[in-house]
């Protein structure tokens, strides 16, 4: 039997139940979830540690199908709302990348390129998406294609949006380094977006031609719940 440890985006059905019914279809199949409780929702961040110390006690793990964003920022909204500094993130890497070491399982990952909503809507942004969602949008889009984009975005708040950006694309770029050094059997970078002009996709052009150049098992798909199921 193959003993799989699956650590989802957040605890919505469809990233939590849906693959537990999946992987029943196969009954050489046992799949290992974290307790509901430790994961992260719409208004709530997982329980990281909580998470790692579960992952550490599991015994028999052959492949662990992993939300990097669940270990980096608590889940796929918290990735968007996370006032963390980089060093803070990837200290939490760290810890989960010694607990695989030690297990010598293979590791199936997947991590999102940050999207940006074309919309007013700060149910899973920030609370200024609310006022700039749209003009954001408008200035990425005009920035990728033009090389430079004028706004009606408050500096303060372009620069903030700009730093969270920026630095959820530094983590990226440090996947692409583990997969480098074969920490990964797959790597996914996953694109909740599909605008023809967008930082977003410029990050996603960046991060391909890394993959391409050092020949890696990685790839960029469109989507975002779907990726691990």
């Amino acid at each position: 039997m193959v003993q799989i440890a699956f650590i989802p985006i957040d605890n919505r059905p469809v990233c939590y139940t849906l693959a537990q019914q999946i992987a029943d279809i196969d009954d050489d199949l046992h799949l290992f979830l974290p307790g509901r409780n430790l994961l992260g929702d719409l208004t709530k961040t997982a329980d990281v540690q909580g998470i790692l110390d579960w992952l550490e006690n599991l015994h028999e793990v052959d492949k662990v199908i992993v939300s990097l964003d669940t270990i980096a920022y608590g889940g796929l909204v918290p990735s968007r709302r996370c006032n963390d500094k980089f060093e803070q993130i990837v200290e939490r890497l760290e810890k989960f990348k010694k607990i695989l070491e030690k297990k010598n399982a293979q590791v199936y990952a997947f991590s999102s390129i940050m999207r940006i909503s074309n919309n007013n809507c700060n149910e899973e942004e920030k609370e200024y998406w609310s006022m700039y969602g749209k003009e954001i949008f408008k200035y990425s889009f005009d920035y990728h294609k033009n090389g430079y984009a004028k706004t009606n975005v408050p500096s303060e708040i372009l620069d903030d949006y700009l730093k969270t950006r920026n630095r959820n694309f530094e983590i990226n770029k440090l996947y692409i380094k583990w997969s480098e050094e074969n920490f990964f059997n797959t790597l996914v970078f996953s694109k909740d977006d599909c605008a023809e002009y967008g930082l977003n996709v410029a990050e996603a052009k960046v991060l391909n031609i890394n993959i391409a150049a050092n020949k890696l098992n990685a790839l960029i798909k469109t989507g975002a719940d779907e990726i691990p199921l």
